[in-house]
Order: structure tokens, then C-alpha cells, then sequence
């Protein structure tokens, strides 16, 4: 039987603020990606609903900051957000990456790595 990798983990546990955001846009799959190659231990995120009642990963309540369009993710449909760029503001190399939902972030990170997640209502 496969020991939980919860009670493996060394103390004190390494999180990933928003995936690796020093690196790449937080709270995208590409910060989630960059943060398990820097073999983090955990990575945290924080996930809000869609107005269709998604849950996305995304920080802000509003949209503005992080894609230059104003707007509130609980006001928006998944495929009102999935048309925004929440990667030039980092970095044109990461222009065109998108707001994740929670399922793409399982799907990518699996049980590679603990994940912590903080629900803005």
C-alpha cells in the first residue's frame, strides 16, 4: 500500500505562493507547471466561481489587474474568461495564457505536489 505523501513531506513545508509567481503569471498552469519542476513540496492557489458557476483559479475579484479588463469574475461565464489574457502582464513570452479552472489545475498537478487553496466568495 502507497504511504500519503502528506505525512512524507519535511518540514517545513515549501509553498508555492500562486504556483511559482516570482517566475510566471500566478495562479496559472504555467506557474503550477514551473513550481513542481522546482520541486516544491506544495503549491497554493485561490479559486472564486464563475457567474455560471465555475470554479476558476484566479486571486482578484475583479479581472483588471491581472488581463486590463474590467470586469468581475462572478459576473463573467467560463467562456467570457476564457477569452482573456491573464499572461502579458507578466511577460510577453507568456501572452495568450489563460485563466485556469480548478479541474485543469487537478488535472496538470494531480498528487504531484499538496495543494492549498484559499475560496474568495
Amino acid at each position: 500500500m502507497e504511504r500519503n505523501r502528506l505525512f512524507e513531506l519535511q518540514r517545513p513545508i515549501i509553498f508555492a505562493h500562486r504556483g511559482s509567481s516570482a517566475y510566471a503569471p500566478e495562479n496559472t498552469l504555467s506557474a503550477f507547471e514551473l513550481a513542481i519542476k522546482q520541486n516544491v513540496q506544495a503549491i497554493e492557489f485561490d479559486v472564486t466561481l464563475t457567474k455560471d458557476k465555475i470554479v476558476v483559479v484566479f486571486h482578484d475579484s475583479n479581472t483588471e489587474r491581472i488581463t486590463g479588463h474590467k470586469g468581475k469574475i462572478n459576473q463573467m461565464t467560463l467562456s467570457e474568461i476564457k477569452k482573456l489574457d491573464a499572461g502579458s502582464y507578466f511577460d510577453s513570452s507568456f501572452e495568450g495564457e489563460k485563466i485556469p479552472t480548478l479541474e485543469e489545475v487537478f488535472d496538470l498537478v494531480g498528487n504531484k505536489v499538496l495543494m492549498l487553496s484559499l475560496i474568495h466568495i
